[in-house]
């Protein structure tokens, strides 16, 4: 059984690292260390910032121009903005065999349904994890290009930790968003939804 699982968990992966909606993730996420690092140099140069005309009312939420704010405010950032991109990742993995017309085939497979919806589950938790580290990992390197003072070890590994919880709290927390998104929308995202549903009813029927 673990092998069966193995292989369909990299099978998923090798798909998901094949399709275009992969690097439009990673290109979203970068957005998150690139907003917060923005609001940390306007915070840092106010005058530089009024003299140019940018607006400064955002920067204003951090109190203090440092690695502390500056870490806090990416775990924010990942616990609102990861919950929408992460759902949306959970959506497209499981709604892209209906949208394909691969469901019944993939139902067709020679494996325990059970195996194949973990297997998913498992490759949007990779895939979203991998976007998360991808996303921290930049904050950290524009940090020092920008050069915030106030850098710790300590702050810094305490703050990561943060984010790591924030983090995995979003990607759990996407699969009920994605479902109920689905729900809602009559549109593209709906195939997701009738996905679900079968592959966990054809799970509960023969488990």
């Amino acid at each position: 059984m673990m092998n069966a699982l193995f292989t369909v968990v990299l099978t998923e992966c090798l798909k998901i690292r094949k399709s275009k909606i992969f690097y439009i993730s990673v290109i979203s996420f970068l957005f998150l260390p690139l907003v917060c690092s923005l609001f940390m140099f306007i915070a840092m140069h106010p005058d530089l910032a009024q003299k140019s005309g940018i607006i400064t009312q955002k920067a204003k939420i951090i109190s203090v121009a440092g690695w502390q704010s500056y870490l806090g405010l990416i775990s924010q950032m990942i616990s609102v903005g990861g919950i929408i991109l992460f759902g949306f990742i959970t959506s497209w993995t499981f709604g892209r065999e209906y949208s394909d017309g691969t469901i019944k085939d993939l139902l067709a497979l020679p494996l325990a349904r059970s195996i194949i919806i973990t297997a998913k589950f498992i490759s949007v938790i990779l895939w979203s994890t991998f976007l998360a580290i991808t996303a921290f990992l930049v904050a950290t390197i524009i940090g020092v290009l920008i050069s915030i003072p106030g850098f710790n070890m300590q702050i810094y590994l305490i703050n990561a930790g943060t984010y790591s919880v924030c983090s995995l709290i979003a990607i759990f927390l996407s699969s009920p968003i994605a479902y109920f998104a689905c729900f809602f929308d009559r549109h593209h995202w709906c195939n997701s939804n009738i996905c679900m549903v079968e592959i966990c009813r054809s799970t509960i029927k023969l488990n």
